[in-house]
């Protein structure tokens, strides 16, 4: 196994989020024919389709329906709340024991095996699709080969589009079994939990001082093995494979970045807790069998105080991502970082989408939602770790869901605004759109469509959303990779307007291109003239900006309107 390079996994255990949540209906199944030439990232969802998910539980929207269902429309919410510019490849896994004992995966990766576009992977996770019940009917499930096996397939994916910074995720959707990789399988490991501990391969004992691997596992417990692949992108070998061998070849010590989703009660968390005092023979005194470092992973006190939840939700937070659970109809109380919102949108759990929830996603803006952020948690609407753009754009598709009156309209977010990360907040005639794949802050740059002069203009908003006026504000500007004209790049202008303030469509002057640097961001400067800051300064409520792109091609990108 090569595990050497990053991996975002999203470890989801537990059953499915709203398929509503952001109007999926809406969504052509077939808009996009191929995945994007250069994608934003790889995602490949990893379902759990063994016997032991035929079971039922409830749903985040308290609809009772079989587990491997709600995993579908949990992972189908998942990427739907996850990827508005829509340039990201899709990869669909299922895994169960199959025919073949060394087989574990069913792997569904599209043409050439360069994944699906978004709208295909959803047509691959609706419940009446090609996902109908389960593999096979015993509880036989290689957790953790399966999971090695995706995070294998992802690095060489990436390795082959020779894109060494893509971002690489796994959504898994499992109930928490692992009881059959198979013992050829670099990913296999005895279960640490058993009352019977004895190793199928002999136990090597991780040294305190070793690289990094969750502290206490025992090395050769499929725990550990998975918990490596993820925060380190490495994976321990045993004997009979590699006698004597310690660590896997080519590691760069990348974390896999996993969300995952329990599904219902895991149903191997009462052997995990027996991890605690069962110990080899030679165990050393310092190592707790089967615990690892939960401090450094940020979790504390989880309810149910379960063992299992806690390993995963330290292993989905140490790849930096979240551990998401459901499925017995009873919610996590707030600040869980296990939790989830019954409404989606609706941070503040009352029941209304409305500028409660927009401020509280506003306070934590940028914080990761781990244990102890209980802000940051609550405002992780997509339950992806961390709060931005995605979490903003979710609230704007639900505000308003569940209220008995219409709230307020929706707040502008400053960050959303100036960071060009909602293309709906600027207008123009010609084609704008939001792009991942390249953007000088925040998680998005807008992309302007068209050729000659195309004027970008903003929603009107108040001037109190500026902070730290100076006299010089900055924008950056990509200019495209192969230009039609490379003699001539273009231009690029900025005007405002503040009526009330006496200001109509004022020029803040031109920037020529020509020179700059392509297929990058270059950071261009224009002048504030003392009128303006005033009008800056002053909440002004009909205050808007202006951005003209005059070049001779289409896909020149802006972001991070700024003050410097």
């Amino acid at each position: 196994m090569n595990i050497n390079r990053r991996v975002i996994g999203n470890l989801s255990l537990g059953i499915g989020t709203l398929l509503s949540a952001l109007g999926h209906a809406s969504i052509a199944a077939a808009a996009c024919p191929n995945p994007p030439a250069v994608p934003s990232a790889a995602v490949l969802v990893l379902l759990d389709r063994s016997g032991s998910m035929a079971g039922n539980g409830k749903c985040t929207d308290n609809t009772v329906k079989r587990k491997w269902e709600c995993g579908v429309n949990d992972a189908h919410s998942w990427i739907a709340n996850n990827d508005p510019s829509k340039e990201r490849a899709y990869f669909v896994w299922q895994f169960a024991t199959q025919s073949d004992p060394n087989v574990t995966t069913v792997q569904d990766n599209g043409s050439s095996n360069q994944g699906y576009c978004e709208d295909e992977a959803f047509s691959k996770l609706t419940p009446t699709g090609p996902l109908i019940g389960p593999l096979v009917d015993d509880a036989s499930t290689p957790l953790a080969g399966a999971y090695c096996d995706a995070v294998d397939f992802l690095l060489k994916y990436r390795a082959s589009l020779k894109i060494a910074d893509l971002p690489l995720y796994i959504k898994l959707e499992s109930d928490g079994l692992e009881n059959s990789t198979p013992i050829t399988h670099a990913c296999h490991g005895d279960d640490l939990g058993s009352a019977n501990f004895v190793p199928a391969r002999p136990v090597v004992l991780k040294p305190s001082d070793s690289p990094p691997t969750a502290d206490g596992l025992i090395l050769g417990s499929w725990e550990a093995q998975m918990y490596d692949a993820a925060v380190s992108g490495k994976v321990h070998v045993y004997p009979p494979l590699d006698p004597g061998a310690f660590i896997s070849p080519n590691i760069d010590d990348s974390p896999v970045i996993t969300n995952v989703t329990f599904i219902d009660d895991f149903i191997q968390s009462s052997a995990f807790a027996a991890q605690r005092v069962v110990r080899p023979a030679g165990a050393d005194s310092f190592m707790q069998s089967g615990m690892f470092a939960l401090a450094a992973a940020g979790i504390t006190a989880l309810s149910p105080n379960d063992e299992l939840v806690k390993f995963f939700s330290g292993m989905a937070s140490r790849s930096g991502a979240r551990l998401t659970r459901f499925g017995s109809g009873v919610v996590p109380p707030a600040g869980d970082p296990t939790g989830f919102h019954v409404l989606p949108g609706d941070a503040d759990d009352n029941g209304c989408v409305n500028s409660a929830d927009f401020n509280l996603l506003k306070a934590a803006y940028g914080q990761k939602a781990v244990a102890g952020n209980p802000n940051a948690i609550a405002a992780d609407l997509n339950s992806d770790g961390v709060v931005n753009s995605n979490d903003y754009l979710m609230l704007s598709a639900q505000y308003g869901k569940g209220c008995s009156q219409t709230p307020s309209p929706l707040p502008v977010l400053g960050n959303a605004l100036f960071g060009f990360e909602d293309a709906s907040k600027w207008s123009s005639t010609v084609p704008l759109s939001i792009s991942a794949s390249k953007h000088s802050e925040g998680s998005y740059s807008l992309k302007v469509g068209g050729s000659g002069w195309r004027e970008v203009k903003s929603i009107t908003f108040n001037s109190a959303l500026f902070s730290g006026v100076t006299s010089k504000l900055g924008l950056d500007v990509l200019i495209p990779a192969a230009p039609s004209n490379p003699a001539w790049l273009g231009q690029v202008l900025v005007f405002v307007n503040a009526p009330s303030a006496g200001i109509n469509n004022l020029s803040l002057g031109s920037v020529e291109l020509t020179g700059k640097p392509l297929n990058t961001f270059s950071t261009v400067q224009f002048a504030i003239p003392a009128n303006v800051r005033a009008a800056m300064t002053s909440a002004r409520a009909d205050f808007s900006v202006k951005v003209v792109v005059n070049a001779n091609d289409a896909n020149y990108e802006l972001d991070n309107l700024r003050f410097q």
